[in-house]
């Protein structure tokens, strides 16, 4: 349960394990057997795909994207950003890195490349990401592509500036909004269906 824990970066997951290791009355079982079932239906969502997919997109085994090779994608990427810096950083979680000096918090997500040109590159933004960067001066959503030598580093005055415009997933209690690239002109662009509105990346490019 700690190693899902981190893999999860989810506080209320994390608080429930941490309850359930403290001492407490032997008889009182039912906790941990509900975070059983729970830890056990997100053990399947990181089997089967559930966090990666987009909406109505069925997931097949073949389509996986092996987890070393996400882990060092994300990897590059970070160092990048902070070496462009000149600073150095610390991981926080499996997505979250804070610089050396505190002042910069980052969320990275990594996406393949879907095969279909409306929207090759999908995204989950999750509420603790949101948190996670508000409590630096500067926060910034980063958004990596598998088969591109660049990423997109959002700040988060620009995330929160659009995210009434996004379309939510809602997960009985828990929820997730919906990041969407696409392709326009050759281009990368953050498309927003609810609205039909698109906005250029072009400014947060990091060649990495």
């Amino acid at each position: 349960m700690v190693f899902l824990n981190i893999e999860l970066d989810d506080k209320d997951f994390g608080y429930k394990v941490n309850k359930i290791l403290k001492p407490f009355e032997y008889t009182r079982v039912d906790e941990i057997v509900d975070l059983i079932f729970e830890t056990q239906k997100e053990t399947e969502k990181n089997i089967t795909g559930e966090n990666e997919a987009g909406i109505g997109e069925s997931v097949r085994s073949s389509d996986f994207t092996p987890k070393k090779a996400v882990e060092a994608k994300k990897e590059e990427i970070v160092e990048k950003f902070f070496g462009k810096l000149g600073l150095g950083f610390e991981k926080r979680s499996r997505t979250n890195f804070e610089s050396g000096d505190g002042k910069i918090g980052v969320c990275c997500v990594v996406s393949k490349r879907y095969d279909r040109n409306y929207q090759p590159y999908w995204y989950a933004l999750r509420p603790n990401a949101v948190e996670f960067l508000k409590q630096y001066k500067e926060g910034y959503f980063i958004l990596g592509c598998m088969d591109r030598s660049e990423a997109f580093c959002i700040p988060l005055d620009i995330v929160l500036e659009n995210i009434d415009n996004l379309n939510i997933t809602e997960n009985e209690d828990r929820f997730y909004w919906h990041i969407t690239l696409i392709l326009d002109d050759g281009n990368l662009k953050w498309m927003f269906t609810k609205i039909g509105k698109k906005i250029d990346l072009s400014p947060y490019i990091l060649n990495i």
